[in-house]
């Protein structure tokens, strides 16, 4: 009887706990990622932050923000490696009021990584600030296993912010007195008016994501 006791004790004690997947996303900021207990693997997802639109005095002359890159890369990881990151911002649009220029989408970075996250750095680009006469440039992507640019702006009546890249964030409208700020994460903001005293678009905030396996 005692024998058996101590078998079922054993067996008990031996089996594994499964690990249930769980994924950490961070809408700004920067700080350190550490990787649960139990975790094999990580794929890292980052949006760089949308471009800001213009202010003109003519609908011919609005200029769109771009939208932000996205990058993706997955590495192998064991609980406790540690990694920075910083999720890059929004570019804010022109002031209202007059011709002017919008502010370039921050750029999302991961750097100093411990153990599995050791050596992996990689950069999902904001998207370009609108002039008063170019369009924001797409963000750019470098480092990842799959690295997609994001989109460039577009001007004039029916223009838009550009889209983020695969997934990510719509760009806001030309015109649209006040409401044409791209979406999170990182679309490029719309152009406004001089005529209408509102800012241009804002570019939506980039955006980084931890997904363990």
């Amino acid at each position: 009887m005692s024998l058996g006791i101590t078998q079922l004790i054993g067996f008990g004690a031996s089996a594994a706990t499964a690990f249930i997947p769980v994924t950490n996303t961070y809408n700004s900021g920067s700080g350190t990622e550490t990787a649960p207990a139990g975790a094999t693997s990580c794929t890292i997802t980052s949006y760089g932050g949308g471009g800001g639109g213009n202010v003109n005095n003519a609908v011919a002359g609005l200029r769109c923000g771009g939208g932000g890159a996205k990058c993706v890369p997955t590495v192998s990881v064991t609980g406790g490696d540690a990694f920075s990151y910083s999720v890059g911002l929004g570019g804010s649009g022109a002031a209202g009021g007059s011709p002017g220029n919008g502010v370039a989408g921050g750029t999302t970075t991961t750097s100093g990584g411990t153990g599995g996250f050791s050596g992996v750095a990689h950069s999902a680009g904001g998207g370009g600030g609108a002039t008063t006469t170019v369009n924001g440039a797409a963000g750019t992507a470098s480092g990842g296993g799959t690295n997609n640019n994001g989109n460039a702006g577009t001007n004039g009546a029916g223009g838009k912010g550009g889209d983020a890249a695969t997934g990510g964030g719509a760009g806001g409208s030309n015109n649209t007195n006040g409401s044409g700020n791209g979406a999170a994460p990182g679309g490029g903001g719309g152009g406004e008016l001089d005529s209408d005293f509102v800012n241009g678009g804002n570019g939506g905030s980039g955006r980084i994501s931890f997904a363990y396996t």
